[in-house]
C-alpha cells in the first residue's frame, strides 16, 4: 500500500506464450503503466507454479520501460501459472496480473 495521499494506480500487463515445449525456458514481457506520462519504478516479483508443487520466484527491478523476464526451464507437462506483481517504494500503488503457460511434449 502507498503511504502517501494522492498515490497513482498502476496497471501490470504480462505477455507470455500460450504454450511451450517441455524443457524450454520461456520469456514473459511485463509492462507497468500509469495514467499520464509518469514512468513507474519499482520491483517485479514473478512467481511460477504448477499443480505438482513446482514453485520458482524471480525478482527484478522495473525502471519504467517494458521488461523481458526469462523463466526457468519448464520440465513437466501441464499448466503453469505465472503471477507478476509490481511493488513500488514511492507514490505508485502496486498491481499484479496472472497468466498461464501450457507445457506440451
Amino acid at each position: 500500500p502507498c503511504p502517501y495521499n494522492g498515490c497513482f494506480d498502476t496497471n501490470t500487463n504480462v505477455t507470455a506464450p500460450k504454450q511451450v515445449k517441455q524443457g524450454r525456458a520461456p520469456k514473459v514481457r511485463v509492462t507497468v503503466s500509469v495514467k499520464g506520462n509518469l514512468k513507474p519504478q519499482g520491483e517485479l516479483k514473478v512467481v511460477v507454479t504448477n499443480e505438482s508443487g513446482f514453485r520458482e520466484v524471480i525478482t527484478v527491478d522495473y525502471t519504467g520501460r517494458p521488461r523481458s523476464v526469462r523463466l526457468p526451464a519448464l520440465n513437466e507437462r501441464g499448466t503453469y501459472t505465472v503471477r507478476v506483481a509490481f511493488k513500488a517504494p514511492n507514490r505508485f500503488r502496486g498491481s499484479q496480473e496472472t497468466t498461464t503457460i501450457r507445457v506440451k511434449r
